[in-house]
């Protein structure tokens, strides 16, 4: 987790400011290129960051399938509580980097499409403006799964 929030810290300073600065409302095309895939980002990044942290680490002593129950099930509901949010910075993060007509093209025909090289080019260009858009909203995320996975498996 210390490792994820020192890239987060270094890129938000970066150059994403000015693209930041341009664009406050994602395009309909970007919100429907990441409806397709931004719940399962989302659900990625948390089990892999909070899987890794030192109280879920402690916790994996109970027994691994045990914490596992729990952690997964309270991602679920951090990423149904948190999808429009996540979905909308996922969006903005792409919105200026493709026209609606590649997105569009990405959305349905997805890897056959001719702007495939394209988005493999950006995506760590979208990524970079997606953890300064989202670093303070994936660890209120990360905050809430580990918390409510630890008082679950807590003794009443």
């Amino acid at each position: 987790m210390r490792n994820f929030l020192i890239m987060l810290t270094l890129c938000v300073g970066l150059w994403q400011a000015p693209v930041l600065a341009q664009t406050t409302e994602p395009s309909e095309a970007a919100m429907t290129f990441v409806a397709g895939f931004s719940d399962d980002h989302l659900s990625g990044m948390l089990s892999r960051i909070g899987g890794r942290s030192e109280p879920m680490m402690a916790l994996s002593q109970l027994g691994s399938e045990v914490v596992a129950v729990v952690f997964d099930a309270e991602i679920d509901n951090a990423v149904r509580k948190y999808s429009a949010d996540w979905q909308r910075n996922l969006a903005l993060s792409w919105t200026p980097l493709m026209t609606d007509e590649e997105l569009g093209s990405l959305s349905t025909a997805g890897a056959q499409s001719p702007y495939t090289d394209k988005y493999l080019e950006l995506r760590t260009q979208a990524g970079a403006t997606m953890q300064s858009l989202s670093q303070d909203l994936f660890q209120k995320i990360l905050g809430e799964v580990i918390s409510n996975t630890v008082e679950n498996l807590s003794p009443k």
